[in-house]
């Protein structure tokens, strides 16, 4: 059960929502930890030993959270961090490896670093330990467990302490729901689903021309996937009353590398300034430049190893990395965006290199972005008109249409579009956005959900090829 199964949406969420609203301000807390640990397990019934490794992390992170409090004992907390670190390197090259049929557990990603965040900030002195019920409330907050926003434990503290329950928040956090429920179920499936026809049906004559495509759709796929997902615990959490930050913006619209990075995983790039690059940063004793160029870089491959643990993601992005910080270094960045003429240039580029970037998201090792390179032609034949066919159907061309005519706008610029709208007019153009929404929502509960049941339920089955 994950947010797109019919079983969270029919029956979990309007559940817990419901229990939520009926209780008392002083119960709150305890129906969202009770709805965090149920959605955990329920998750996880087909892998039922990812529920000790849980256990675990809660019980190190908790115990020495008090200790560290009490002594500020540093080798406790180094051992504590080395804990996470180590334990999500291992998870995930296992997950990777080729020769062992390992599933990597449901959240591992986001409660691992909730705990090193949890332990750091205790040590500096920005919060003090909760109880052990704050403890796992915080590490198994099921709106942001499957897939993010990544929240410090410090800002956790400010959001849980400051719930503000009404039906503005209710409706903004539905609207978000909403949109990242489309995002992934439909746009990003079809995106994906698309990349995987021409990837298995082109053997190895792929046209240059079927190349690029390919590398754009893995692109849209992969952005739309980490936003959809992330929007989707976004809007739950503001249902809740909890108002998080939005994580994604629009990547593919970006004119630079580095301005499609500052786009995404906004939450996890502050987690990686706070904990690791700023702490680098002070041992080397870099400023100016030099520091934002590591900066820069540190958080390119750090965010792109957290998508995909494998060999031939790790090469792209230190290229990608490398020509960001450059950008930073040289103001590349800066100045393409006050020069206007240079915008479908710097998009362009931009749009290519990220492609290949998500296009490595979905290969397990080097040599399959390789041999993939190696198999374009400019020749064709009978299985590149067969590929022709297959993409040339309804459903690929009216949600890509979609995609870009109705979904983009409505999820990611409503805000501005409405504050260009005169004042008589924003409250029925606010209306149109939502029946499109609401629109979408149901089609896409109908339609798409179920033809793409691996996509709705498997986070994995979007960056896997």
């Amino acid at each position: 059960m994950l947010f797109a199964s019919a079983a969270f949406l029919f029956i979990f969420l309007p559940l817990a929502l419901a229990l939520y609203m009926l209780v008392s301000e002083s119960i709150k807390k305890h129906v969202l930890l009770l709805s965090g640990l149920l959605f955990y397990v329920f998750a996880n019934l087909a892998t039922p030993l990812t529920i000790p490794i849980f256990a675990t992390v809660f019980l190190i992170t908790h115990f020495a959270g008090g200790y560290v409090a009490k002594t500020g004992n540093r080798a406790l907390t180094f051992c504590v961090v080395f804990f996470d670190v180590a334990a999500f390197v291992v998870l995930r090259l296992l997950y990777e490896s080729q020769e062992i049929n390992f599933r990597f557990p449901l959240g591992a990603a986001i409660y691992l670093l909730a705990s090193v965040s949890y332990i750091l900030d205790i040590r500096r002195g920005d919060c003090s330990p909760g109880r052990p019920t704050d403890t796992l409330l915080y590490l198994s907050f099921f709106p942001v467990i499957v897939a993010g926003p990544v929240i410090k434990y410090k800002d956790f503290v400010k959001y849980i302490g400051d719930i503000k329950i009404s039906i503005a928040n209710f409706a903004g956090g539905a609207r978000l729901f909403m949109a990242g429920f489309i995002e992934t179920v439909a746009v990003a499936a079809v995106m994906g689903e698309a990349y995987k026809t021409i990837v298995e049906l082109s053997g190895h004559s792929l046209n240059v021309a079927l190349g690029v495509l390919a590398a754009v759709l893995a692109m849209i796929s992969g952005f739309f996937t980490v936003a959809g997902w992330t929007d989707i615990g976004t809007g739950i959490a503001m249902m809740f009353g909890i108002m998080i930050p939005r994580d994604c913006g629009f990547a593919p619209g970006a004119l630079t590398p580095l301005g499609h990075f500052q786009r995404i995983l906004r939450g996890l790039r502050g987690w990686l300034d706070d904990y690791i690059i700023a702490p680098v940063t002070r041992v080397t004793r870099l400023r100016g430049k030099p520091a934002e160029a590591l900066g820069v870089f540190l958080q390119v491959v750090l965010v792109a190893l957290w998508l995909r643990t494998t060999s031939a993601m790790l090469y792209v992005a230190l290229v990608v990395a490398g020509m960001a910080a450059l950008s930073r270094v040289t103001g590349y960045d800066e100045a393409m965006g006050k020069k206007r003429y240079l915008w479908p240039v710097g998009w362009l580029l931009a749009t290519a290199l990220m492609s290949v970037f998500w296009t490595s998201a979905t290969l397990s090792g080097a040599g399959g972005l390789l041999a993939m390179l190696g198999k374009l032609s400019i020749t064709q034949d009978f299985r590149t008109y067969y590929i022709y066919i297959s993409l040339s159907g309804w459903e690929f061309i009216s949600v890509a249409a979609a995609a870009f005519l109705l979904i983009v706008p409505v999820s990611f610029f409503q805000e501005p579009i409405l504050t260009h709208t005169p004042k008589g007019l924003r409250t029925s153009i606010e209306a149109l956005f939502m029946l499109v929404l609401i629109c979408a929502f149901v089609f896409s509960i109908l339609y798409f959900m179920p033809q793409y049941p691996g996509f709705a339920v498997r986070i994995s089955e979007y960056f896997a090829f």
